[in-house]
């Protein structure tokens, strides 16, 4: 059997079947596997990829339900002769970090999961940081690019990614924001926080709050719950914790914020304690939660906790958070429809958007 230019990867959370249907759909859309040629037999596949036979006759099974094979008898499969309505289903998913396992990885694989399921060859372009100064692997885009696309999907609007993407030429749409003019950009996914930041706010004035400390990762990470405060008279402080934060990891996040808050407390004890404290990311939360119950600070006797969080990565200490919630698998079958909804119809849905959820939690009832 010839060798596969693939491989599954147990880690994602993209099931063992749509793995390994995507990879040998690419294969017949490229034309690594020629028309009319039979695949490796279900035997061979599981055998070649490490995985059980059931899977890899599951996988069979999708690509005959899309059309890109037909079944034959003992397991087999034959690429159709006709396969031209394929080859312009190919997507191309950009994926800032490289990182396995956190939740903007697990948004993706959900949105690639319904993208192949909608019948689309879905290409991730992952973008790792390499170097001694951490900067994001851009050649590997470059090489990904060079084949044509329906649509390639990118998160945010970096100057490193979009330099790349726009002299591609190919159609993009943008998720988590990033408005551009560009003629190629087709619509853009944004994140609307308006509605939980006030959420939070209402529920700060009904608990009679009279002041908030905003913990932020960067200057003006925080601004929108400060606003949101704002609006209904209550003072919010903003606290950077030490640059180290920002290095987007969340371990070197969580030990920041440890620090920096057991030194805080250490110094001026309780008395520098407002009435609520915000956290503008989840590890930030965890780090300085840990930092005040190994100081004799009590959540939520003597301060008050709330924080935005992932779905899926929330930890508990002796009651839940309060927080603005995330769930990254929710909003990638949301994004899934409204990219799929373009695809179909060749218009992207006005003020197409992603909402977390506010939830209250023990932390600050």
């Amino acid at each position: 059997m010839r060798n596969l230019p693939f491989s599954v990867d147990r880690k994602s959370a993209v099931k063992l079947p749509h793995q390994l249907a995507d990879g040998l759909r690419r294969c017949v859309v490229d034309g690594i596997i020629a028309p009319g040629e039979k695949l490796p037999s279900a035997m061979s596949l599981a055998s070649a990829l490490g995985v059980s036979r059931r899977v890899s006759i599951e996988a069979l099974r999708i690509l005959a339900k899309d059309g890109i094979v037909s079944l034959r008898a003992k397991s087999r499969a034959v690429a159709n002769t006709e396969v031209s309505h394929v080859k312009n289903h190919r997507i191309l998913i950009i994926q800032q970090g490289g990182v396995i396992g956190n939740a903007l990885s697990a948004f993706f694989d959900q949105l690639g999961i319904r993208l192949g399921e909608a019948g689309y060859s879905v290409t991730f372009a992952s973008l790792p940081r390499v170097g001694s100064r951490q900067r994001y692997d851009i050649a590997r885009l470059r090489a990904a690019l060079r084949i044509p696309y329906e649509l390639v999907v990118c998160p945010y609007a970096r100057n490193y990614m979009m330099s790349v993407v726009k002299s591609a030429g190919q159609p993009f749409a943008m998720v988590f924001g990033g408005v551009t003019s560009d003629k190629n950009c087709v619509g853009s996914i944004d994140i609307d926080t308006t509605g939980v930041y006030n959420a939070f706010a209402k529920h700060c004035a009904r608990r009679r709050v009279r002041r908030v400390l905003v913990v932020e990762k960067w200057r003006g990470n925080g601004n929108g719950v400060v606003k949101a405060l704002a609006s209904v008279g209550i003072d919010a402080e903003s606290w950077i914790v030490p640059a180290k934060i920002c290095t987007f990891r969340g371990e070197s996040i969580e030990r920041s914020a440890f620090d920096a808050f057991s030194r805080r407390i250490s110094s001026a004890g309780k008395s520098w304690l407002p009435d609520v404290i915000y956290f503008t990311d989840d590890s930030a939360c965890y780090g300085a939660m840990t930092a005040m119950l190994t100081q004799g600070v009590n959540v939520p006797e003597d301060v008050r906790v709330a924080t935005l969080a992932n779905r899926g990565t929330i930890r508990t200490y002796k009651t839940t958070l309060t927080r603005i919630e995330y769930d990254a698998c929710t909003m990638g079958d949301i994004a899934s429809g409204i990219l799929l909804e373009y695809l179909r119809t060749g218009v992207f849905p006005a003020g197409a958007s992603l909402c977390p959820v506010f939830r209250i939690g023990g932390s600050f009832r």
